[in-house]
């Protein structure tokens, strides 16, 4: 007997905790998984927080395989109120098989900001970080 395939729920949580367990090599215990039905999420459609001594407060919305044309114009709608001087946002979205493509927000909307290779959580927390330390991404 075969087992049940996972759900699009699932692997999108899935995906999350992957992309916190990536967060928390510059963010520490300071980057957590929200929830906006808990009203933990004070957009309404963010995935991650990270908060850190020194570092912009960090948004992030976590994405399976794409991140489409209509999810840039709602999500811009969303971030203008963000605010700029003190915070982040991006857009992680785990491609299958592949690894992470990032999205960084400014004012003119979202940019393609990196790469990263790997689906192996360890390695893609080495990719990151190589990323933080070039500052090519928070």
């Amino acid at each position: 007997m075969s087992e049940n395939p996972e759900t699009a729920v699932e692997k999108g949580n899935r995906h999350e905790n992957e992309a916190k367990d990536i967060h928390k090599r510059v963010y520490g215990a300071g980057i957590e998984k929200v929830d906006a039905y808990a009203n933990h999420d004070p957009f309404g459609f963010v995935d991650l927080i990270g908060i850190h001594p020194g570092k912009p407060v960090k948004f992030v919305q976590v994405k399976t395989n794409q991140f489409t044309a209509e999810d840039k114009r709602k999500y811009l709608k969303r971030v203008r109120n963000l605010p700029y001087a003190h915070a982040v946002f991006e857009v992680w979205v785990r491609i299958d098989r592949v690894g992470w493509d990032v999205y960084s927000f400014d004012r003119d909307g979202f940019e393609k900001a990196a790469e990263i290779h790997t689906c192996v959580t360890t390695e893609a927390r080495k990719e990151y970080a190589k990323l933080v330390d070039a500052g090519v991404i928070a």
